[in-house]
C-alpha cells in the first residue's frame, strides 16, 4: 500500500528465495502469491501501483481521497485473496520443514550489510508517505508532479492505463454519464479503472510490472516460473477477485 509494488517485489523476492533455499522448499508458489498480493494491496493507495499514480494525476485525486474510496474494497479483496491463495496452493502448503529449529536460530541482523543506509531509507520512505497524506491539505502539487516523474523513471509504462485515461475523461464529459454521477465528488469511473488495471494485472506473468520483475528475479536465481505456471493460478485468482 505504501511502497510501489515493483519496489516491493524487488525487495522481497530475493529474501523469499534465500529463506526457502535454506529450508529446501520451492519458493515459486510464494513468489507468485507475493505478486498477486502486491497487486491487490497496491490498488488501495495513490502510490501503491503505477496506474494509480497516472489516474490520480489525470483526475486530480489526492492520496487521502484514494485510500478512503479504495481502501475498504481492497481490504475485503485482500481477505478473500488470502483464502483463495490458501486453496490454490493447498498442495504446496502441505510440505514440511525439516529443520525449523535451525531456521529460527538464524540471526537476521547478519544479513543486513548497511544498517545506516537502511535507517536513512526508512526515514525517506516515512517522509514521502507523510507528504502524500498532507499534499491535498497543503497544496503541494509540484511535489506530486516530481514524485510521479521519478517513480515513472524506475517502472515500466502502463499502456492500458495511459490509453484509458483520455477515454475516461471523454466519458465523464458525456452529459448522460455526468448527470448519473452528479452526486459523486469524484467520478466512480476512475475507481473502476484503478481496480480493473490493478487487479487485472494478476491474470498473467506479463500483466503487471510486479509480475515481470518477480519472474525475472526468480529466473535469475535459478527458479523458473513459466507463463503457464503463473496463469494457472493468476487467471482464476484475477477472475474471482474482480468478481
Amino acid at each position: 500500500m505504501f511502497i510501489d509494488n515493483v519496489t516491493t517485489v524487488l525487495l522481497m523476492v530475493p529474501v523469499t528465495i534465500s529463506v526457502f533455499r535454506s529450508i529446501k522448499l520451492s519458493p515459486i508458489p510464494f513468489v507468485i502469491a507475493m505478486v498477486l498480493a502486491s497487486n491487490v494491496g497496491g490498488a488501495a493507495t495513490l502510490i501503491g501501483d503505477p496506474p494509480n499514480i497516472m489516474i490520480g494525476s489525470a483526475a486530480g485525486i489526492d492520496f487521502n481521497a484514494f485510500i478512503i474510496h479504495m481502501g475498504p474494497t481492497v481490504a475485503i479483496s485482500f481477505c478473500v485473496s488470502l483464502l483463495l491463495l490458501r486453496y490454490l496452493f493447498r498442495n504446496e502448503l502441505k510440505a514440511r520443514i525439516d529443520d525449523r529449529g535451525g531456521i529460527m536460530k538464524e540471526n537476521e541482523y547478519a544479513y543486513l550489510k548497511d544498517i545506516k543506509t537502511l535507517k536513512k531509507s526508512l526515514g525517506v520512505l516515512i517522509g514521502v508517505i507523510v507528504l502524500f497524506v498532507l499534499h491535498g491539505i497543503l497544496d503541494l502539487e509540484l511535489i506530486i508532479v516530481w514524485l510521479s516523474a521519478l517513480s515513472s523513471a524506475f517502472v515500466d509504462n502502463i499502456p492500458f492505463t495511459a490509453t484509458m485515461i483520455p477515454v475516461i475523461d471523454s466519458l465523464n464529459e458525456n452529459s448522460i454519464i455526468a448527470s448519473a454521477f452528479d452526486s459523486f465528488q469524484i467520478s466512480p469511473l476512475w475507481w473502476a479503472l484503478s481496480l480493473g488495471a490493478n487487479f487485472g494485472g494478476n491474470g498473467t506473468s506479463i500483466g503487471s510490472s510486479a509480475a515481470i520483475i518477480a519472474v525475472g528475479l526468480a529466473e535469475k536465481l535459478h527458479y523458473g516460473i513459466t507463463f503457464n505456471r503463473f496463469i494457472k493460478v493468476g487467471f482464476p485468482f484475477m477472475g474471482i477477485i474482480e468478481f
